[in-house]
């Protein structure tokens, strides 16, 4: 059974940083990019089963980083995070099927129990297919 991975992208280092360390240590196997193309090249390379993405970047927004994430990996799993969560926001992740909406500031300890709800439903979708 390999790892799961996670990839979180957000321009604020700090936070981008804090993230990969805190699910790193958790188990997880955990990249983070400060930017949605670097990001996006990166999975052209690489599976992922989790993206983890800010809302409000300057290349472009977590929705469209994962639309288009997805064109390269349609089975990986997503949670946006946002400061300002609008309607607007939830009815376009709703669209793209995001699995979780997160709004800063967010408690890791709650982020680390999400991600590890969904390994059950990923290792059934292994064994199913």
């Amino acid at each position: 059974m390999s790892l799961f991975t996670v990839i979180i992208v957000d321009d604020e280092m700090l936070f981008c940083n804090s993230l990969v360390a805190a699910l790193s240590d958790a188990g997880y196997v955990a990249r983070g990019f400060h930017t949605p193309e670097t990001a996006l090249n990166y999975l052209k390379r690489h599976t992922c089963d989790l993206l983890i993405t800010d809302f409000r970047m300057p290349e472009m927004d977590g929705l469209k980083l994962i639309a288009r994430a997805r064109e390269i990996r349609s089975d990986m799993r997503a949670f946006l995070i946002s400061a300002h969560l609008t309607q607007n926001i939830h009815d376009r992740a709703r669209l793209l099927n995001v699995d979780m909406l997160l709004e800063k500031p967010i408690e890791l300890s709650e982020l680390i129990a999400d991600v590890a709800g969904l390994q059950p439903s990923l290792l059934t979708e292994a064994h199913d297919t």
